[in-house]
């Protein structure tokens, strides 16, 4: 799974909170890129088994976007982060989508937005 998107959009927060269930206010922003695995439990026609993950988290930083281009891949999944308070063109939408695009032609992918100020209707207040 490779984690991109702007910087300070909270993809390292996404991987803490997968991988360690946890949440660090005023995290530091990933310099270069922070690989973790996730070990995933699932259970398949009735049976548990584990399931690792390896997460690539990618520094946001422009300078950072030419490394981009050695590490991705059409088999990977990727999640575009992007922050909820900024506009499509400050998370620059259209760029992310375009450099995962360029390397695979349908590849799998989700884009959570964070740093939202509303609570969704669903969750409990």
């Amino acid at each position: 799974m490779i984690i991109v998107g702007e910087g300070s959009v909270g993809k390292t927060s996404l991987v803490n909170r997968l991988v360690r269930q946890s949440y660090k206010k005023g995290q530091t922003r990933t310099e270069g890129i922070n690989i973790e695995t996730w070990s995933v439990a699932l259970k398949h026609q009735r049976q548990d088994c584990q399931i690792k993950v390896n997460i690539w988290d990618f520094g946001g930083q422009e300078i950072l976007h030419a490394t981009h281009q050695f590490f991705l891949t059409e088999r990977s999944l990727y999640i575009l982060m992007l922050d909820a308070r900024q506009s499509e063109e400050q998370n620059r939408l259209e760029y992310w989508l375009k450099i995962v695009s360029s390397f695979s032609e349908n590849p799998p992918s989700s884009s959570p937005s964070t740093k939202s100020t509303t609570i969704p209707s669903f969750c409990p207040q």
